[in-house]
């Protein structure tokens, strides 16, 4: 746990936001057309961000219900976005459930896959979910649909699908997906394994749900993720679902899922719609949280749950149900939420929305996270004094810095209205450290750095980071690292542990610094971004000249063991 207080208390900054959808163009009105299934047009609206032009600027992904095209929008670097959804190809009007990004096909730039019910005014049907590649077309970029092909367009035997996910489940280096489907119907819920690409860099995906152990009849999905909880590196599939039907799947070394929800003390919440985690309290292990509906007095039952990790007397994960004890049970209608640190004092603070019809009105929530001011884990609510001032039908929420000025602003889906942006205006946004993680160069990682455990260490402070996908309710936000100083001018080291077992360390980081960390693979000495014998011949330069850089056994001693260390990586470069 983080001491009473590092160095005395620290001065916060005082967050404030400014609603910009407008005036930066992200102002979109999300409406349903009809012909979406029971009742998910009450439930749908979401949004992902991704830079998926690579001009080093987040991008967003705004699905539009049906009336309208869906929308995207194109980051213009002054603050500003342009939709560029027809020149991009994805400018239909779509029935979307939820969205993911991720590089399935390992070509260095973000893909796009949308759970679809099919066009409007067309007939809907459960084989119209989209896999978009992104391609090069006459030189400019397009997306192209390639579902079908790679396996993926139907994920439900009924029209169906909510959130879904992408994520190395069997730490092979490519990027695997996860689909959430609500309706208690055969087939849905399904895990599908990205087997690579064809000649044409298509990848093909095989359902492996029932191979893999995954009992998901009588779940009703709404948010996954896949997050590596018990620090094996195997990312864990935790399921957010409505009706208590949450599920907590252990990772068996990417062999097979156990299902340990009782077991961990998964069992509180009532109906889990978004979800998020991350290492709240400080002390090493990650949390989770969980958006739900809350029934004020006289009722007073349910509500928002924040399953704190408490590892057992054996070192199994378990977890204890603490949000009405921190102040985070009550945010109404629960739907879109996100741990991030907003003020960059270096501990997570949370943010929610809410709203169903019928239902009463509650603004979405600012909870900001108390612990680094040395008062224990207690978040204080401040979304109307902070400026972030929302009463709708909140839906997805997600975060980006849309104008890279180093916090995080927020962006939240009215699904029965305009879209909403709040600048988030620090004072000194230079406190904190932003880390882009690029992992093209190396066969063992999957692309973007999921897996990645960042450990950052200032004046005896320690801060866990997690690079999951940011997946959350339909959606997903920024994937790039956010680490506050708090009170401290520099990081002593940040240590990052890649999904292959390797480490990297940077130390003394200044504030305001945004670093883009390359992932070279252990044996690619020539960083050419390939393994073959020119690696030998770089390290038998560095070997004869001691360099440090031959000394691959880690042990500080430059010898045979390095040497044969190098021939096994070469003869098998990803172990697992």
């Amino acid at each position: 746990m983080l001491p009473a207080a590092v160095g005395g208390p620290v001065c916060a900054q005082t967050l404030s936001f400014t609603e910009i959808g407008a005036q930066a163009g992200v102002n979109g009105v999300y409406a349903c057309a009809s012909g979406y299934p029971g009742n998910h047009h009450q439930m749908v609206g979401g949004a992902c961000v991704a830079d998926f032009d690579n001009d080093g600027w987040p991008d967003l992904f705004a699905p539009a219900g049906g009336v309208e095209p869906d929308r995207l929008y194109i980051n213009q670097h002054d603050g500003t976005f342009a939709d560029h959804a027809q020149a991009w190809g994805v400018a239909q009007r779509r029935r979307t459930g939820g969205v993911a990004v991720g590089d399935v096909n390992k070509d260095g730039w973000t893909d796009l896959f949308i759970v679809s019910y099919g066009d409007a005014p067309g007939a809907p049907g459960p084989t119209h979910c989209r896999l978009f590649l992104n391609r090069e077309s006459g030189g400019a970029r397009i997306f192209e649909d390639v579902a079908q092909i790679a396996g993926v367009n139907r994920i439900s035997q009924v029209t169906d699908g909510m959130g879904a996910c992408f994520g190395d489940y069997d730490l092979d280096g490519d990027l695997d997906l996860f689909v959430s489907a609500w309706i208690d119907a055969p087939g849905g819920n399904r895990l599908f394994r990205n087997d690579g690409n064809d000649a044409d860099a298509v990848p093909r995906f095989t359902d492996v749900t029932v191979l893999l152990g995954l009992v998901t009849e009588n779940l009703r999905g709404f948010t996954p993720r896949f997050v590596d909880m018990t620090g094996d590196r195997y990312p864990e599939l935790l399921l957010t679902n409505d009706f208590g039907t949450s599920r907590y799947y252990e990772n068996d070394g990417g062999f097979a899922f156990t299902d340990r929800t009782g077991e961990a003390g998964i069992t509180h919440d009532c109906n889990g719609m978004g979800s998020s985690v991350g290492d709240v309290d400080e002390d090493g292990d990650l949390d989770w949280f969980m958006t739900n509906i809350y029934f004020p007095p006289p009722s007073d039952s349910c509500g928002n749950t924040l399953y704190m990790q408490e590892p057992d007397a054996d070192g199994r994960v378990t977890f204890v149900e603490r949000a009405r004890a921190v102040g985070v049970h009550d945010a109404g209608w629960g739907w879109g939420t996100e741990l991030v640190d907003l003020d960059l004092d270096g501990d997570l603070d949370l943010l929610a929305t809410s709203g169903w019809s019928g239902f009463p009105a509650v603004p979405a929530r600012v909870y900001l996270n108390r612990l680094e001011q040395g008062e224990g884990l207690v978040f204080d609510e401040i979304a109307m004094t902070s400026g972030l001032a929302f009463v709708g039908q909140g839906r997805a929420l997600v975060t980006l810095d849309h104008d890279l000025d180093g916090d995080r602003d927020v962006v939240i889906v009215d699904s029965s209205g305009a879209m909403r942006m709040f600048r988030n205006d620090l004072d000194s946004p230079s406190s904190g450290v932003t880390l882009r993680l690029r992992t093209g160069v190396n066969p063992c990682l999957a692309p973007g750095g999921h897996g990645t455990r960042v450990t950052a260490r200032a004046g005896g402070r320690e801060i866990v980071r997690v690079v999951d996908g940011s997946s959350t309710y339909l959606g997903s936000s920024q994937t790039s690292v956010v680490l506050g100083l708090g009170g401290a001018e520099r990081f002593d080291s940040i240590t990052l542990a890649w999904a292959d077992g390797s480490v990297g360390v940077l130390e003394d980081v200044g504030g305001g610094s945004m670093i883009e960390i390359i992932a070279w693979h252990r044996a690619d000495l020539d960083r050419s971004g390939g393994l073959d014998f020119s690696d030998v011949i770089a390290f038998l330069g560095l070997f004869v000249a001691a360099d440090p850089g031959a000394d691959l056994t880690g042990d500080t001693i430059i010898d045979a063991a390095d040497a044969l260390e190098l021939v096994g990586l070469l003869s098998e470069a990803c172990p697992g």
